[in-house]
């Protein structure tokens, strides 16, 4: 996709929009990880809010929320 050699930056051959768009539209498939971190992260909310008597929750707020 690009590089760097002893020239100094190399041309950027590949878009970021085609990096990251689906195999299936001729991208190359690879995950956002700013927006997949996203996404964890609003799991783990949920999970905070629903999951009260599991015992990861109990450790959780043991240990943050002393």
């Amino acid at each position: 996709m690009w590089g760097w050699g002893s020239e100094g930056r190399k041309i950027a051959w590949v878009t970021w929009d085609k990096v990251f768009s689906s195999q299936n539209v001729d991208g190359l498939g690879i995950i956002n990880v700013r927006q997949f971190n996203m996404a964890l992260l609003g799991k783990w909310i949920w999970r905070l809010h629903s999951d009260n008597d599991e015992l990861w929750m109990e450790v959780i707020e043991s240990k943050y929320r002393g």
